[in-house]
Parts: C-alpha cells; sequence; structure tokens
C-alpha cells in the first residue's frame, strides 16, 4: 500500500487516541487536497466543535455552580431571617398571651366577668400566631440542618395525659368527642425527643379537629415488639371530610394544603404534617396515612420505644439513693433575654408560691442551675450567644442536673409546666 495512503491513516488512529484522551486542540496534518486531506479537514472540524461544545459546557457548569452557591446562600440567609425573625415576633407574642392570662383572672377576682370574653380572645388569637410562628421556626430549623434530638426517658401514659388536656378544647370547639384507646399505664417508658413526639401528636389531633365536624375523634396507643425491638403506634382516626389520593399525594409537602379551598375554610400554613414526617424520620420512625372522601383519614406515627444506640448499649440502672430537697426546690429558674419576661414570670409564678430566679443568657444559667438546683427550668429558644437548645443539651448531659425538669417551652406555659412537675413546697 502507498506511504502516502498509509502515513495519513496512521496519524489519523493516532489523532482520535488524542482528542479520545481530551486533547481536543490537536490537528491533524492537512497535506494534500485529495479525499485523504478532506477526510483530516474534517476531523479537525470535528475536533474543534468538540473543542468549543467541551469550553461551553464548562461555562455553563461554572455558572451553574456560582447559582448553586448563590442559592444555597440565599437559603442559609431565609433560614436565618426566619429564625431571628420569629424570635423578634415570639417575645412580644408570649408576653400578650402571658399578660392576657393575668388579666382573666384579675378580672374574675375583680368581678369584671364581662370583660373575660374580649381576653379570652386575645389570648386565643395569640396562642394561634405563636403556634404558626413555631412552625416556621421549626421549618427553617430542618432547612439549616440545625434541628437536633434531645433523647430522655419518659412516661408515655403521663405524655398522653397531658396531650389529651391540651387538645380537649380544640376537640370541642367543633362538637367533636374524643376517645382514647389504650390502657396508658401498660404503655410504659418511652426513650425519645419527648418534644417532638408530643408536638407529632398533637398536630395530627389537631388536624383531626380542624377538619372533623360533630364527629368522633379516636387516638389509638398500642406498643408491639418487632424483631427484639419494642415499636410505639400512635394512630388517630377522625370521622371527617377525608381526601382524595391526589391529594394525599402531596399531603407531606411543606406549605401544601389539599386545596385553596380548604385552606380559606379551615385555615393553616401547610406545615404541621411536613414538620410532623421529618420529627419521625429523625426518630428513626415513619407516618402513613389512610384516608377516603367524606368519610375521614387515619394517621398513623410508628416510633421505635427506645433509641438505636440505646438499645446496643443499654445503661444500668442508677442505684435508689435518698437525697434531702434542694434550696431550690421552690424555686423556678427562668432562662430569658427578654426582661418583660421576667416580669412576667416573677407575678405569675409568684401566685403559685414559687420564687422566680431571672437569667439573662445560657450561660449564667447553667452557673445558677448548678448553684441553686430549682425546681423547674424554662429557656427561650432563641437567645444571643448559647441559646436554648444548646442550654437544655448542657443540662440534660449533666448528671446532677439532668432531672431537674427543663424544657425550651414558649414562656407562657411556665407556670402550668411548673406547678405540675416541680415537687410540692412544704
Amino acid at each position: 500500500m502507498s506511504i502516502f495512503i498509509v502515513r495519513p491513516i496512521k496519524q489519523l488512529a493516532a489523532a482520535t487516541k488524542r482528542i479520545a484522551a481530551g486533547e481536543l486542540g490537536f490537528k491533524v496534518p492537512e497535506a494534500s487536497k485529495d479525499e485523504i486531506g478532506e477526510l483530516a479537514a474534517s476531523f479537525n472540524r470535528m475536533a474543534e466543535a468538540l473543542q468549543e461544545r467541551e469550553q461551553e459546557n464548562t461555562r455553563l457548569f461554572r455558572e451553574l455552580e456560582e447559582t448553586n452557591n448563590r442559592v444555597e446562600a440565599a437559603s442559609r440567609y431565609k433560614s436565618q431571617f426566619l429564625a431571628n425573625m420569629s424570635h423578634e415576633l415570639r417575645t412580644p407574642l408570649n408576653a400578650i398571651i402571658g399578660y392576657s392570662e393575668m388579666l382573666q383572672e384579675e378580672a374574675e377576682e375583680l368581678g369584671h366577668g364581662d370583660l373575660t370574653p374580649d381576653l379570652q380572645k386575645i389570648n386565643a388569637a395569640g396562642k394561634h400566631l405563636l403556634a404558626l410562628i413555631n412552625d416556621i421556626l421549626d421549618l427553617s430549623k430542618i432547612e439549616a440542618g440545625r434541628m437536633d434530638l434531645y433523647l430522655e426517658t419518659f412516661d408515655l401514659g403521663s405524655m398522653l395525659h397531658d396531650v389529651i388536656t391540651t387538645i380537649q378544647p380544640l376537640v370541642e370547639k367543633n362538637g367533636n368527642t374524643l376517645s382514647m384507646h389504650c390502657r396508658p399505664e401498660a404503655l410504659g417508658n418511652m426513650h425519645a425527643d419527648l418534644t417532638k413526639v408530643r408536638q407529632s401528636i398533637f398536630n395530627l389531633l389537631s388536624n383531626a379537629s380542624k377538619f372533623t365536624q360533630q364527629g368522633i375523634i379516636t387516638l389509638a396507643v398500642t406498643r408491639d415488639r418487632v424483631e427484639d425491638a419494642d415499636w410505639i403506634a400512635f394512630s388517630v382516626t377522625d370521622t371527617g371530610i377525608g381526601m382524595t389520593p391526589e391529594q394525599m399525594s402531596r399531603l407531606f409537602e411543606a406549605f401544601s394544603q389539599v386545596e385553596a379551598s380548604t385552606a380559606r375554610q379551615f385555615g393553616g400554613t401547610g406545615l404541621g404534617l411536613a414538620i410532623t414526617r421529618h420529627f419521625c424520620r429523625m426518630m428513626g420512625g415513619e407516618i402513613t396515612v389512610q384516608s377516603e372522601l367524606g368519610k375521614g383519614s387515619i394517621f398513623t406515627i410508628r416510633l421505635p420505644a427506645e433509641d438505636y444506640d440505646r438499645r446496643a448499649q443499654p445503661t444500668p440502672p442508677a442505684e435508689p439513693t435518698t437525697k434531702p430537697l434542694p434550696e431550690g426546690a421552690s424555686s423556678v429558674l427562668v432562662i430569658d433575654d427578654d426582661p418583660t419576661v421576667h416580669d412576667l414570670m416573677q407575678r405569675s409564678l409568684g401566685k403559685e408560691g414559687f420564687r422566680m430566679v431571672a437569667a439573662a443568657g445560657g450561660e449564667e444559667g447553667l452557673r445558677l442551675a448548678k448553684a441553686m438546683r430549682p425546681a423547674a427550668i424554662t429557656l427561650d429558644v432563641m437567645m444571643p450567644g448559647m441559646d436554648g437548645w444548646a442550654v437544655l443539651t448542657a443540662l440534660k448531659a449533666d448528671p446532677d442536673l439532668a432531672d431537674i425538669p427543663s424544657s425550651c417551652s414558649p414562656s407562657w406555659t411556665t407556670r402550668t409546666w411548673a406547678t405540675r412537675w416541680a415537687p410540692p413546697i412544704t
């Protein structure tokens, strides 16, 4: 075969290997004007096109990367803004709710019962707004990856009693009847995030109460053993409006309502179920739903009775000890950076016979907790420096303080919360 044919073919073969290796700028010599030369020219044009395409892809990738960085930054700024704004709104709302409760009591004591309905409306509106803000704050923490678990062992029966007591007025608002199918004394303990379990059940009962009129709402709780592990199932059944399969498909999406007319009629942000599913998955469980339009719905939460790490390495029970009641047993420590909350809690807890000790920040709160061993501790979630969740984590990690009832609870609930769990004053 002529050298004039063999050499160009070998050059094309070598060029193909170099192009395949990424050398898109390599050129084949175009030594002749015949068919071989035309083949070389075509090959070079193909290589140029590939090089231009590669450069365009690189440019697009860089733009996409820059856009993604801007979106991530915007998401962080949004979450930070929501968290800060939620805190700024929560502070005055807590004061409004707390003072409205105190005014109701004082109006009744002074014989001005005609003012009670208006004060109750103020209180209910404040609590409704606070619940919406808490949902937005939870969602912002979830999106920012800052939602943590705070595990503790608690009695299921007591927890359910608290949930039922809290939800009962909302159930009765639409003329519904609440039925509970379980034996609380037989459920035992659960090791999980008490706040998140309680909030998840409350969300389901709240939704059932909202979408049911003159009906029956049933809470059934069971404890089952599956593969050497105990699981707790919480099922909420209602006889309300129900849903279609299409509506259920987007039920757990944030800010999603089953349809616009439902949102206008029943209200809400559409965040409760999205947050509940996230909480369940964080704790190793899941939430499922069954529903039929016009016949009601069944929501079921399944959670492990104990955290996995705790099951793998069980902690031996502590030896029973008898300790004298600490000096701070009649005191409630309020950790909050808002002086208005301190004033409100001073007046509220004083009526119940408790002494309120205030701390303006997390570090000061931990120091006072160790020094005085209070009957109960309440913390604001958002504080400069060490926030409420960080303080709660530190309290639960300290063996001397872990048993003190402590919660990042709204300040307006502190009086009821403290008087229910604090030791009696003697």
